[in-house]
């Protein structure tokens, strides 16, 4: 209740400290794990959620922060978080486009890595499919770190990718993150 939309932002900020708080007591996880699936669903996604006229940009970033907590502790079974993954891309979707906030994007970034090193080949090719784009975006990102910091991310994609992803889609790919990387800052 208390990361709740109407809520005061610095209770909503308190409660998502507390979540991270938590995710890293080791003497919780097994707990944790057991309700890992609801805190996503309930709590941290829709914490991931743009709002007009809402100062929220921290709840947003500390979101996606507890976010990468669940996925490098490893507090979510594989299966699980496949059936996350579709709604879970889709709301990354903002914060990785966010205009002002650069820190943002790049825990979305981040989180993303995370994403796809937990997952690995077992991440189903639809999951592929809606981060590519999205990681080519922040490939012309305004931030040297947040650019630097997708290249990372494009190694997880390779190292991962299924093998029959696509034959013509890999010398695609790679021409496109060649069109991408425009910048003439060394």
């Amino acid at each position: 209740m208390n990361i709740d939309h109407s809520k005061d932002v610095e209770l909503r900020f308190d409660m998502l400290s507390l979540c991270e708080h938590l995710l890293l007591q080791e003497n919780l996880h097994g707990t944790i794990i057991f309700y890992t699936e609801i805190l996503i669903k309930l709590i941290l996604m829709p914490c991931t959620e743009w709002r007009a006229g809402m100062p929220i940009g921290k709840i947003r970033k500390a979101s996606v922060i507890c976010l990468i907590k669940v996925m490098e502790q490893k507090l979510i079974d594989k299966d699980k978080l496949a059936v996350l993954m579709p709604d879970l891309i889709n709301k990354l979707k903002s914060p990785l486009d966010d205009d002002w906030l650069h820190d943002l994007r790049f825990a979305s970034v981040v989180l993303l890595t995370k994403l796809m090193e937990f997952m690995g080949s077992d991440m189903e090719r639809d999951g592929w499919n809606e981060i590519y784009p999205e990681l080519l975006k922040r490939l012309d990102d305004a931030q040297d770190g947040i650019r630097l910091e997708t290249c990372k991310a494009f190694e997880i994609f390779f190292d991962n990718i299924p093998e029959a992803w696509s034959t013509s889609l890999y010398p695609y790919t790679i021409k496109q993150i060649y069109i991408h990387i425009d910048d003439p800052n060394q």
